[in-house]
């Protein structure tokens, strides 16, 4: 049958079907042939997050080979470090080579002290937190396939122009890293709305762990190639690592212009069985956005009166809270408390996330295997693979102020952080779209937006306890207010938290207009 039959038979088989009702509908037989368009946009979107996430970290690892490290310690004076009594006696020559510091020991070209360094690598959050809301809303009414690829195409501009600004001005490079983390910003919420469209219930778990799986894959590639790429000669070293990174994502781009749409509907080249069997288990039609208006208001009020939102806001932030410590404050611990310099260690310091990487893979699988064998409800699924992903890392967080130099306990530690909260992705992270699917975009920009604030007020909270007294006691208070925080996130989220449609707006989207044309 030629494809224009197909897509004549499938529009009228829906509009039948939605005046039946899904009881009438045939259960399909067959989700697409290879390559499914669906799996495109999972490759594509993992691909992207890894590139955009590569662009973000890389500058922790450039920073050491641009910076002039003598003129950070002449401005420290002789108070660079603040030892007490249970600090490591050893210093990095003890430990194995691949702890070891390996960068380049060659004196930057940047005279920026530590205020100034913190202030660079803190300006992203600017942006970041600014664009979860607007990018969620942009993607409902324009759709995610412009406003994901915006936002690829942004941080690809700033990686290629990052070391021309740097050497020209220091605002101008902080803009641009301002401009960097807006962009990231869009991405989020965009892709949560394409898969709202795109993913079966079935798949949507693995999908989405596999998808945002990208953001550590592009942390663990991307901190070793920065520090390989900053220890050559060739144009200076560091600016290597975001002139090839920003090429590879301009490539990128063209991929995702050419093979991804916004909807199964207005995907030219979509096989039948697959678009059906989508539109059937999301229990909707999709529409050609290239032809069909849409008509959304915004149930803003709706959105803050929903308890399972609520929900969903309060476990994110206290486990980003969480998170952020162990990003930010853990190294600073290691390197000011026990002596051990793990701050600068690219590989060393990629080891969280890439275990974070495979055990998100693999918690996925495992919760869509339990699911499919129906062990434990949907719902419940969420809440206990939510729980893991709260508990255990803070058991670990707590737990490493009482191994103090034990380096085999220390790097075990490490690793657990990130192999047991890749668990959220099972949990609360796949629970957004179940709550709505026109606003699947915006509700996941409203909790992002405001999680994402602890990546400002943890470090802040963590300066005010510690300031002055870097004592093992101190820096206890910092990982047991952050595990104590997870924990009771987790807690309240296992009270209040739901899978079922909460229908906000009473549906404002006309159903009309969700025919394919």
């Amino acid at each position: 049958m030629p494809e224009r039959n197909k897509k004549k038979t499938v529009q009228e088989e829906l509009s039948l079907t939605s005046h039946r009702g899904s009881a009438d509908k045939a259960i399909p037989t067959r989700d697409g042939k290879f390559p499914k368009s669906r799996h495109v946009l999972g490759v594509l979107g993992f691909t992207g997050f890894a590139m955009a996430y590569a662009m973000r970290v890389n500058l922790s690892v450039a920073m050491v080979a641009m910076v002039n490290q003598t003129f950070v310690m002449a401005a420290n004076g002789e108070n660079t470090s603040r030892f007490n009594a249970e600090t490591c006696t050893g210093n990095s020559t003890d430990y194995p080579s691949f702890y070891v510091n390996q960068i380049s020991t060659r004196e930057g070209e940047f005279n920026w002290d530590e205020k100034i360094q913190g202030f660079i690598h803190g300006s992203l959050f600017y942006g970041y937190i600014l664009s979860q809301i607007p990018g969620g809303r942009l993607a409902e009414i324009f759709g995610g396939k412009g406003v994901y690829g915006f936002g690829m195409f942004v941080c690809s501009i700033c990686s290629l122009l990052a070391p021309i600004l740097a050497r020209w001005n220091l605002t101008a490079f902080v803009i641009s890293r301002i401009c960097v983390g807006f962009a990231e910003g869009l991405m989020f919420p965009a892709i949560n709305s394409m898969i709202a469209w795109w993913i079966p219930p079935s798949e949507r778990t693995r999908f989405i762990s596999i998808v945002f799986t990208g953001l550590n894959i592009g942390t663990v590639i991307s901190m070793p190639l920065s520090g390989y790429f900053c220890d050559m000669s060739i144009l200076g070293g560091w600016p290597l690592s975001f002139y090839i990174f920003g090429m590879i994502g301009f490539i990128w781009c063209i991929f995702w212009l050419a093979f991804v749409y916004d909807t199964p509907a207005s995907h030219p080249s979509i096989s039948y069985d697959e678009q059906y069997f989508i539109e059937y288990y999301n229990g909707r039609k999709t529409y050609n956005r290239s032809k069909t208006k849409t008509k959304i208001k915004t149930p803003w009020l709706d959105f803050f009166k929903s308890g399972p939102l609520w929900s969903l806001i309060v476990v994110q932030f206290c486990n980003y809270w969480a998170f952020y410590v162990i990003l930010i404050s853990l190294p600073t611990y290691l390197n000011n408390v026990l002596n051990f310099h793990i701050k600068s260690n690219a590989v060393l310091s990629a080891t969280p996330y890439l275990t974070r990487s495979i055990c998100g893979i693999l918690c996925s699988f495992l919760s869509d295997k339990m699911l499919k064998q129906k062990l434990m409800s949907l719902q419940t699924s969420y809440k206990f693979w939510s729980f893991i992903a709260c508990f255990i890392p803070s058991m670990g967080l707590i737990g490493i102020t009482y191994v103090k130099c034990d380096i085999a306990l220390i790097v075990l530690m490490i690793a657990g952080l990130g192999a047991f909260n890749s668990a959220q992705y099972s949990g609360f992270q796949s629970n957004h779209i179940l709550l709505t699917k026109e606003y699947a975009g915006t509700i996941y920009g409203i909790c992002s937006m405001i999680a994402n604030m602890t990546g400002f007020l943890a470090p802040l909270v963590t300066g005010v306890i510690v300031s002055g007294n870097q004592t093992l006691e101190q820096w206890r208070i910092v990982f047991c207010l952050a595990a104590g925080l997870n924990i009771a996130g987790s807690i309240f989220y296992m009270f209040t938290a739901s899978v079922n449609d909460q229908n906000y707006g009473n549906k404002n989207v006309d159903e009309e207009t969700c025919v394919r044309n």
